[in-house]
């Protein structure tokens, strides 16, 4: 049995909170519409690489928030796509702004055995035998459905949430493949940003995000400088000891209108994979249609040119 980490990374975790938590959904205020692409340890023979879509908005007369989510990802010989939708209800009083989220969709991971070698294996030719009765020797695939929930808060100058993910643990089995299956662990992702003024034309964005699945723990952190509602720069950090330590991290951005945003980050590798790999990039792409649609929903409680 082999145990790895099973939600990917994202060094601009605090421009697509949405991915995080079913439970944000609709607190951009409208159509908000983002595509991200994520290519890990350059340098690395089949490195990892992500692509994500998604999209939420408000929806009054539910008193919440919709959301669709899409999300491809290459691991070496892995490939895992997911797709799922949310709902979310959403709520104020004199504390803010509250919400509580429910997501639902189906999971598929395929393994390409004809890439995997082993130390007894024969490969001659094209011949593949591994040697190894639950390793395939092409390609294999499974699926399952998987739910997440999540809760986020809103106020003046703190937001953030808590979200639970693959919370039914599902597991998946290769077909034709004796004894070949993955177990999906619910893992606890927690989320919190402050912002802050620092003179009239520049704020400060603080945030920090924490991904558990009781054994084993992930921390990011991040500041964002923001200059003139249009310029964005900052730095962040991956891990806290020697053995989740990865990456020192820069971000830029940009404003481009109203309605679109750019965010890019690259990864300088701090673990001993810095030794065969150039770093990490990614990038991100948001459109907010910026028009409100209806009526109904709690007003905005905090002023963030972000969101």
């Amino acid at each position: 049995m082999l145990q790895a980490q099973q939600l990917g990374q994202s060094s601009l975790f605090f421009g697509d909170k949405y991915l995080q938590n079913p439970a944000y959904a609709g607190f951009d205020r409208s159509l908000s519409i983002l595509a991200g692409y994520r290519t890990q340890w350059l340098g690395l023979d089949r490195n990892p690489v992500s692509q994500v879509i998604s999209a939420h908005m408000p929806v009054y007369a539910l008193n919440g928030g919709v959301g669709l989510n899409l999300v491809n990802e290459f691991l070496g010989a892995e490939k895992t796509l997911r797709l799922s939708m949310s709902y979310n209800y959403v709520f104020n009083n004199d504390y803010g702004t509250w919400s509580g989220g429910l997501r639902l969709g189906v999971l598929q991971k395929s393994l390409d055995g004809a890439l995997l070698r082993t130390p007894t294996g024969i490969y001659e030719g094209n011949q593949i035998n591994h040697q190894d009765p639950i390793l395939p020797e092409q390609l294999v695939s499974g699926s399952n459905w998987f739910t997440s929930i999540g809760v986020y808060y809103q106020a003046e100058v703190f937001q953030g949430g808590v979200s639970v993910e693959y919370l039914n643990a599902p597991h998946i089995r290769y077909d034709g493949v004796s004894g070949g299956s993955v177990q999906l662990l619910p893992t606890v992702v927690a989320f919190g940003e402050y912002g802050f003024p620092l003179m009239d034309e520049l704020a400060l964005y603080p945030s920090a995000l924490i991904k558990s699945d009781l054994r084993q723990w992930q921390v990011d952190l991040a500041a964002q400088a923001v200059y003139e509602n249009r310029y964005l720069a900052g730095l962040g950090w991956r891990g806290l000891t020697s053995h989740t330590l990865d990456a020192l991290i820069f971000h830029v951005g940009l404003y481009v209108n109203e309605h679109l945003k750019i965010l890019y980050a690259y990864d300088v590798p701090l673990s001993s994979l810095g030794v065969n790999s150039t770093g990490s990039h990614e990038l991100v792409l948001h459109y907010n249609l910026n028009k409100i649609i209806g009526l109904g929903l709690p007003p905005r409680v905090i002023y963030s040119p972000r969101y």
